[in-house]
């Protein structure tokens, strides 16, 4: 009987714990924001270069743990010797760095130990059709 009084007042305290924590929703663009803040060693770029949808060029490199971004949780960016602010949109997946020009990242994929940063554009030069894709990976 005494046993069954334990558990009884165990499995009370159990539920009061889980309704007494609250949830809280965040938006896309506050967890986004909240999983940049810290430091990211850059780990590679990869650049391709395609023209009439033949690759031209692609180039591949590697990073030293001192090459480093830095995300603070007030806006703030650091490469570098480069400082600047940087803002996420209100969906979470492009990331603006308030340089001159200021400079715009897709947000590829996003996990808890890994960013992977794209970049897209397209030219056309007469006939031909030039896109270069860029890519940084960071890596904590």
């Amino acid at each position: 009987m005494k046993k069954l009084k334990i558990v009884v007042l165990l499995l009370a305290c159990l539920t009061l714990t889980i309704y007494a924590c609250k949830k809280e929703t965040l938006s896309d663009q506050q967890f986004v924001q909240e999983h940049f803040v810290g430091k990211w060693p850059l780990k590679s770029r990869v650049s391709i270069e395609v023209k009439n949808k033949d690759t031209v060029k692609k180039d591949t490199i590697r990073f030293s743990p001192i090459d480093t971004l830095v995300f603070t949780a007030d806006g703030k960016y650091t490469k570098g010797l480069i400082s600047a602010d940087y803002s996420i949109d209100a969906a979470g997946e492009n990331l603006t760095i308030a340089t001159t020009p200021a400079v715009n990242w897709h947000i590829e994929f996003l996990r808890k130990t890994s960013i992977v940063l794209t970049q897209r554009r397209t030219k056309t030069v007469g006939a031909d059709i030039f896109t270069y894709y860029l890519e940084e990976n960071l890596v904590k």
